[in-house]
């Protein structure tokens, strides 16, 4: 389940280019770092979107780089590997599951059951 997994490092690169929704110079990039405080290179910036890109997150052209999802589509992404992973690709355990974990109200839970039945 592992192919969703960002570092600490490649989740803030994540988080900038989401913020910038486009293509973003990685001199800017870096810039963005250094005023919090980050001083990397330019290569250790070039490392970390080449895993990003490894991994299918970042698309990169010429010194640009954009990520490939939204952070929204990118947690969809997350959750879809979970309920394949840990149960078996049933949506109906997935959801019960999380429901209990993330002590989900009894009111919250009427309209998750309802609108199961009313997809299934």
């Amino acid at each position: 389940m592992d192919k969703f997994h960002l570092s600490n490092t490649e989740r803030q690169v994540m988080e900038k280019l989401w913020k910038h929704e486009g293509m973003v110079s990685q001199a800017e990039l870096l810039q963005e770092f250094f005023e919090e405080g980050k001083v990397w290179s330019r290569q250790t910036l070039n490392t970390l979107l080449q895993r990003l890109e490894a991994k299918s997150f970042v698309v990169r052209e010429r010194r640009m780089v954009r990520a490939s999802c939204t952070r929204e589509q990118f947690g969809l992404k997350i959750a879809h590997d979970a309920m394949d992973h840990y149960c078996q690709g049933h949506f109906n355990k997935f959801v019960v599951a999380f429901a209990e974990e993330c002590n989900v109200s009894d009111k919250e839970k009427q309209k998750l059951k309802k609108l199961i039945d009313e997809n299934s």
